[in-house]
């Protein structure tokens, strides 16, 4: 008779068995977020002097790295582009695009349920990426000077698209047996119809369908331009995420490196 195998959870995932959600915690810890970032950004502004292509228009493409507090989640390469305008010579306004694109581990264990200890463990890749949309403000420093390198800070919120791909695999529930995943169709039936062997119990079939959420995003970050015209430059930064897809805290760190340029207003 064939043994019933349980559908594995995503690690971490509140919806299939992970640790449940907190509403109240996501919300104290997204206004504290909020409150913090106001406050770094109006000492910013006030601190600041002016002198940053007023009313101009800044045009970025970034590439750099992420890494994610998500389980099974690797650090990986991401890329983004921006655009700003500044509102005055040393606040500006930006609409950011990031994507973040991973590897994400399904890991649990096939087997017999009512038998645990016989129960073998899986760990599978499978790609996961991340799209985020944000809107945002940007300080920067030392705008009435005559130094090329600027610095600055960023706060924003938007939303993220989180992505989860499907996967579909062979776990042996019997290592070492002579009856192995290759000996199995990927249906579940026997490659050889004459074998003597269930192969509900030699092997298990896993698998996960793909999956998207979105979610409230809220970001703070800092960095610097460096101009070599007055129109031309690179753009380096270190930003910190927090999102809610999926109903789990998510924190990300970023940092990138680009190019940037200015279209018109006065300096």
């Amino acid at each position: 008779m064939r043994p019933f195998v349980p559908v594995i959870m995503w690690q971490g995932d509140p919806a299939r068995g992970g640790e449940p959600a907190n509403a109240e915690r996501n919300q104290m810890r997204g206004s504290q977020i909020c409150l913090v970032a106001g406050v770094i950004l109006l000492c910013a502004a006030s601190l600041s002097a002016a002198g940053i292509y007023e009313k101009g228009f800044e045009l970025g493409l970034d590439l750099g790295r992420q890494s994610s507090n998500e389980p099974g989640v690797t650090a990986d390469s991401c890329y983004g582009a921006r655009v700003g305008w500044a509102i005055t010579q040393k606040l500006m306004i930006e609409g950011d695009f990031a994507h973040f694109g991973s590897q994400r581990e399904y890991a649990g264990f096939a087997g017999d349920p009512s038998s645990p200890a016989n129960q073998v463990p899986f760990s599978k890749p499978a790609s996961t990426e991340f799209d985020y949309y944000t809107i945002g403000l940007t300080a920067s420093f030392r705008t009435a000077t005559d130094a090329r390198t600027l610095p600055y800070i960023t706060v924003g919120m938007g939303s993220v698209v989180q992505t989860r791909a499907g996967a579909r695999f062979c776990v042996d529930l019997k290592p070492g047996s002579s009856v192995t995943c290759a000996d199995v169709n990927p249906d579940g039936t026997k490659k050889d119809p004459n074998a003597s062997f269930d192969p509900g119990v030699e092997v298990s079939w896993q698998e996960f369908l793909p999956r998207e959420d979105t979610g409230t995003l809220l970001t703070v970050g800092a960095g610097a331009r460096t101009f070599f015209t007055d129109w031309i430059g690179v753009r380096y930064e270190v930003k910190y995420y927090h999102h809610d897809a999926f109903d789990e805290n998510q924190d990300t760190f970023e940092g990138t490196f680009g190019a940037t340029f200015f279209l018109g207003g006065r300096r």
